[in-house]
């Protein structure tokens, strides 16, 4: 708790974007250099993922000793951020298992090819939550300019292996011409909603069920018992 608590005064009082700031300052080299590190783009990401964790058990722990109804209420209003740190977990193995397949590349333009790409998909996840990034302090708005400046950059080294890489997942013609590639998902989509929605306009929709009263003395009851 006292770890957490340090962390989270350096976090949010701007300390730790002061301290980036200060560091850059007049050479964006250095934020660049700094966004590049593997172990900063981990840390990063982990980061995200287990202070949405940290955020939803507190919201947890608060309701802990109240009815089994609140607590339900709580979890069910914490769902998005839940779902959201699922995804980001699993985007962060992701990143840690293309890290760890880079160090078994010996040929020294593969690798170099590669780390490039892994660097655009880490960076890119961080760009695409830039916001949350710069609320909780955990980048300051030089790194956050200098991270999409960087990956644009990298977007623009990574142009010409573009058709080698996409090669690279040996998407034969067979694969692409396979019906799944095409557009019969999406009319499959269409049609369910198209179905819904004249159900709806009839009239012969199911109804919604109706959330149940909630009553204060069974659960008063309940406490007791």
């Amino acid at each position: 708790m006292a770890d957490r608590a340090t962390e989270a005064g350096f976090n949010r009082s701007g300390l730790r974007k002061l301290t980036q700031a200060f560091t850059d300052t007049g050479d964006a080299r250095k934020s660049v250099n700094a966004l590049r590190d593997p172990e900063a783009q981990r840390a990063l990401l982990m980061d995200r993922v287990e202070t949405i964790i940290e955020d939803v058990a507190d919201e947890m722990r608060a309701v802990a000793r109240k009815s089994k109804s609140e607590k339900a209420e709580v979890f069910n209003n914490n769902q998005h951020r839940l779902i959201e740190a699922a995804r980001s977990h699993a985007q962060l193995l992701q990143w840690e298992a293309f890290t760890e397949g880079l160090e078994k590349i010996q040929d020294p333009g593969t690798k170099r090819v590669l780390t490039w790409l892994r660097d655009l998909f880490g960076l890119h996840l961080l760009e695409e939550n830039l916001g949350w990034y710069l609320a909780y302090g955990r980048l300051s708005m030089r790194r956050g300019r200098a991270l999409q400046s960087y990956v644009n950059r990298l977007i623009s080294r990574l142009r010409p292996y573009a058709l080698e890489l996409v090669d690279s997942f040996g998407l034969s013609p067979e694969l692409l011409r396979a019906e799944i590639a095409g557009t019969v998902e999406e009319e499959r989509q269409q049609e369910a909603d198209e179905y819904f929605r004249r159900l709806r306009a009839s009239g012969d929709a199911p109804a919604k069920e109706a959330k149940p009263a909630r009553d204060p003395k069974a659960e008063t009851r309940g406490h007791h018992s």
